[in-house]
């Protein structure tokens, strides 16, 4: 197995500046189709606390305490920003049916992915331990229900994960094959308390390849936006594996079939005492 590598050193202000602009120019846009919306539905003020979180997230990127003040919001950033925006759309009626809204929205839906995992990995540039979700692997195991991936818990109604690695496995739904959760506890110089996760499947071949390049965030949306969308969801849980887990990965079979078999295992910190 090897670690996956991801550059988040900031220290060359050249790169910092760069790094910066591109997160911040991904949250504006983020932004600007939330303050489009409300107005073209007629709706001042529906879509406030989504546009107040979204100048959080801006903000986040260089002040580790706007971070640290946001932080369950920001670990739930899409997941919030859909249900505000749903919730406007439907109180809206036909005022949220024309061509120019739906426009909006498809713009929004589509960046909103990409613009969570940046929010994410500013979590990770400040090692801030994440929030646990109560719910995670009854979530998971919900959302799979049907798809054809078996979900197989160590105690599954115990188990907490950090928020974000669950929708990290929703979004390798379509490789995945497996996944497979348990407790378990390591003794250093104190007692600590994780939870491994294993998510076993097949993908094209190479497509995990960026993750072994310690390439800076920026690199990898390129990569993402070029290759495997499912990249987006290891590289979320390896930012959930921070700070303190471990996100590692092999990968083998028969490269000439175009298909190579993976294992993609997260030792993840849960902060929380179960």
């Amino acid at each position: 197995m090897e670690r996956i590598s991801i550059d988040l050193d900031t220290s060359d202000p050249a790169i910092a500046r760069f790094e910066r602009h591109s997160y911040v120019n991904l949250i504006n846009v983020v932004h600007a189709e939330l303050q489009l919306i409300e107005r073209m539905i007629g709706a001042p003020g529906a879509l406030r606390s989504a546009i107040h979180l979204a100048e959080a997230a801006s903000r986040a990127f260089k002040e580790d305490r706007v971070a640290r003040r946001h932080l369950a919001e920001l670990a739930r950033f899409a997941e919030l920003t859909e249900a505000d925006l749903h919730e406007a759309l439907e109180s809206a009626g036909a005022s949220a049916e024309g061509a120019d809204v739906r426009e909006a929205v498809g713009i929004l839906r589509d960046v909103l992915p990409d613009a969570h995992l940046r929010i994410q990995e500013v979590i990770a540039r400040h090692r801030l331990p994440r929030p646990a979700s109560r719910r995670g692997v009854e979530c998971l195991s919900e959302r799979l229900n049907g798809t054809g991936v078996q979900v197989r818990a160590n105690g599954a109604r115990e188990c907490r994960l950090p928020e974000g690695s669950e929708l990290a496995v929703l979004m390798m739904a379509d490789l995945a094959q497996e996944v497979e959760i348990r407790r378990c506890g390591e003794v250093r110089r104190e007692v600590r308390r994780e939870v491994r996760m294993a998510v076993r499947g097949t993908g094209p071949a190479g497509w995990s390849a960026p993750l072994h390049r310690n390439l800076r965030p920026s690199e990898l949306h390129t990569a993402i936006a070029a290759g495997v969308p499912a990249l987006r969801g290891a590289v979320l849980l390896a930012y959930c594996a921070m700070p303190g887990g471990s996100a590692t990965l092999s990968c083998g079979g028969d490269r000439a079939s175009g298909l190579e078999v993976f294992s993609l295992v997260t030792d993840l910190p849960v902060p929380d005492s179960y």
